[in-house]
């Protein structure tokens, strides 16, 4: 079962499916708070001791071709320890106006849990999931509630706009790693952008494209892969939404764990609300047991 529902709807659909004995898929983000991603898990666990049945999100991000390669080169240990890292998924302007995503209650948030959370994830899968243990955010609101903006998305409720424009934060995390979180729908750089950026001891990486960056014998290596197609590569690459579909079916036909662990995005969940509570509170915001 795929749920596509709006955020708002995510969690009973997801957990009548579980207790039903289906395959989820939900797509993300995963609930509107952690609370509600914490009863889909728990659910999700019960369920499985009887049923056997798997549970993912759908953060397509881990699925691109250049993140898939990465992930090797990270495995290998050819970044070595990976101690800082920026996700960055910042719109020059790309406001979505229809549906409910500028509806807090029933989206739960603006750019943050709608594109924030795709970069959240990546970064922290790459960075191999490790313990986040504080997180000090800012939110802004400049742009949403102003009439007559330049939007190729289409026009918007500013009248009815509730949520943020734009976020940054800064996530640390038990193992002395720290990440760094932008995101916005509206902001006045260059270009949009979507890229994850990687340091360690042995190296540095960038997507898209994928790009390496070491120092070999005395000097300094870049190491850039074609995006395109050339000898030696697979065929051209499918959708990462598309991957992610065959990725969950072999996952349910060969009994394999899912790419995204239920607990993974529970995880990005929490540091979402820990995110707005930094930013309500104006300071930085303890996790135990994320």
């Amino acid at each position: 079962m795929s749920v596509c529902t709006p955020p708002f709807a995510h969690k009973d659909p997801t957990i009548a499916a579980l207790e039903a004995g289906k395959h989820v898929l939900c797509e993300k983000p995963m609930a509107l708070t952690a609370m509600e991603a914490e009863a889909m898990v728990d659910a999700w666990e019960h369920a499985r001791v009887r049923h056997g049945n798997l549970f993912t999100i759908g953060y397509q991000g881990r699925w691109t071709r250049s993140a898939q390669l990465l992930k090797k080169f990270i495995d290998a240990g050819e970044l070595g320890d990976i101690y800082y890292g920026r996700a960055l998924a910042t719109r020059r302007r790309g406001l979505p106006g229809w549906g409910v995503f500028t509806d807090k209650r029933l989206n739960g948030g603006g750019p943050v849990i709608d594109i924030g959370v795709h970069a959240l994830d990546r970064a922290l899968w790459l960075m191999g999931h490790p313990d986040p243990v504080s997180v000090m955010a800012v939110t802004f609101n400049k742009f949403g509630n102003r009439p007559g903006m330049f939007n190729p998305w289409g026009p918007w409720d500013h009248k009815g706009f509730d949520v943020e424009d734009a976020a940054f934060a800064l996530i640390r995390f038990a193992n002395g790693a720290c990440l760094q979180l932008e995101c916005s729908w509206i902001l006045n750089i260059e270009r949009s952008i979507s890229k994850t950026i990687l340091c360690g001891t042995e190296g540095g990486a960038e997507i898209d494209p994928l790009k390496i960056y070491q120092e070999r014998h005395g000097t300094i290596l870049d190491v850039i892969v074609p995006q395109g197609v050339t000898e030696g590569q697979d065929a051209p690459a499918d959708r990462p939404h598309t991957v992610e579909i065959r990725g969950f079916v072999k996952a349910i036909r060969e009994g394999t764990d899912p790419l995204v662990h239920p607990r993974e995005a529970l995880m990005v969940a929490r540091i979402v609300d820990a995110i707005y509570e930094s930013d309500r509170e104006g300071r930085s915001i303890q996790l135990q047991g994320a």
